[in-house]
Order: structure tokens, then sequence, then C-alpha cells
């Protein structure tokens, strides 16, 4: 096991410094590079060589930075052995969206790899002597690899995008109807107040609104807080919506690699 990982490792770091040395070069050699390592991840993985693969994976990635392809490097590392590179290459994945790749499906693989990680790292340095083995387990179904690209979109119904706005505009609309309710109470409170000091007469439309004062001053209590309660109803709602439901939409296969710095379009010639 220590072989194989130093092997691997070696290869990693063999495909990082070509990845680096073609990123120096001109827009064409990146592409041919890009294609290279992306055909050839593929091909690699398809017949069992999980270590090139990574390599391989790791360098299209280093040049295109498409989240998909960080799967796959990790499906790679995953069988070569190396499980802390295979966990961090899925946390990427997974912060990146996880495209393309039930997010359920990711937690769960994840979950497992930890337990693995810690599984390895509690067992002893001395390897006892060998014991028969158990009858095995059926193997696993291994993921296919991703070979299109996906872009997360989020989408919200008619419903849960308009329904807080309506509610805010309503209960905007209801506490302004209060505060103006309000104002005429208070506006009657004063023309009482300067008719019993002698400044103006009463009258019968003044008494008139003086008799429904009470009730005045309850409903623009009434409405006020009703509205407040109303907008506050619409921002709980607004804060605790969510993104929407998730779509996926498909951008084509995998193998048109967007180039940074200008790199242009590069396309294979259909899916992988």
């Amino acid at each position: 096991m220590k072989r194989a990982r130093v092997v691997t490792g070696a290869l990693w770091a063999a495909g990082m410094c070509l990845a680096a040395e073609v990123g120096a070069q001109p827009s064409v050699g990146r592409q041919s590079a890009a294609r290279t390592y992306l055909q050839s991840g593929v091909e690699h993985y398809g017949a069992g060589r999980s270590a090139e693969a990574a390599v391989a994976f790791r360098g299209a990635h280093a040049l295109s930075h498409q989240p998909e392809l960080l799967f796959n490097l990790g499906m790679a590392l995953e069988r070569a052995g190396e499980l802390g590179a295979a966990l961090e290459a899925f946390n990427l994945f997974a912060s990146a969206g996880a495209p393309g790749y039930a997010m359920t499906q990711l937690d769960a693989r994840r979950a497992a790899l930890r337990t693995r990680i810690a599984a390895e790292a509690a067992r002893p340095a001395t390897t006892p002597a060998a014991t028969p083995a158990p009858p095995s387990a059926p193997a696993e179904v291994q993921p296919t690899l991703i070979t299109q690209r996906i872009e997360v979109r989020y989408e919200r119904s008619t419903f849960q995008t308009a329904g807080p706005w309506v509610l805010l505009g309503a209960g905007a609309a209801v506490t302004l109807a209060g505060l103006l309710v309000g104002l005429g109470a208070n506006q009657v409170a004063a023309d009482v107040d300067a008719a019993n000091r002698g400044e103006q007469a009463w009258s019968r439309d003044l008494d008139t609104r003086y008799a429904a004062h009470d009730g005045t001053v309850g409903a623009a209590v009434g409405l006020t807080l009703v509205g407040a309660a109303v907008m506050a109803g619409g921002g709980l709602w607004l804060a605790l919506r969510g993104p929407g439901r998730r779509r996926e939409v498909s951008l084509g296969p995998l193998g048109a690699l967007v180039l940074p710095n200008g790199g242009g379009m590069l396309t294979l010639g259909g899916a992988l």
C-alpha cells in the first residue's frame, strides 16, 4: 500500500508540473494539453489505471476549472487508494454545487470515505498473521464518470417568488392606513381642546367626531398593529423561503473546455 501511494504521489506531482508548464505556453498548446488530459483520463479510468486517470483529471481541471472534473478526480483517487485526496476532491465538488450528481449520494460517499480513513488511521502498524478472508460481499456498484457539463439552477414558483412581497406591500398599506386614521383622531382631539379653551366654537360636526373619537383611536391602533404583523410575516417568509427547487441543465459534452485567460472554447467533437 505504501509503495502504491508513493507511485501515485509521484504521478500526481508529474501531472501538476506538466499542467504548470503547459499553462505558460500559448493557447493552442494549452488546448492540446487539455484535450489530452481529459481523453486519457477517461481511457485510463476505464482500463483500471486509476493513478494515471487521477493525474489526467487533475491536469484537465487545472486548465478548465470545470467542477465536474473534481468528481472524476475523486473517483480515480478513491480507486487508487488515496482516500484523503479523494475526500478533498469530493469536498471541493460539493462546494461547487455537485453539478450532475445527487448531493445526498455525494454526502453518503463522503461519509463512507471518512469512516474508511478513520479505520485506516486506527489500524496497528504491524500486520498480524493472515487469517482466512470472510466471504466477499457483493461488489459496490460504482457510479460512472460525469461526461456532461452541468449547470445547477434554483427556481422558485410564482407563489414563492411574489408571495413575500405581496405580504410586505399589503402590510405597509394597512400600516399607512392606521397612521392616517390616527392622525385624524389626533386632529379631533386638538379641535376639542381648542373648543374647550374658547378658541373655536362647538359644532355638530365636532360633536359627532368627538363621540367617535375613542373608536377612531382603537381603529388606528388596530390597523397599525395588524399592518406591522403582516409586514413581519412577509419579511420572515422572505428570509426563510430558501433558494428554491434545484434543477440541473446540461450545457453539452464535458469535452467543451472553457479555458481561462482567453483560451476560447475547446470542442472534442461530441460526448466522451
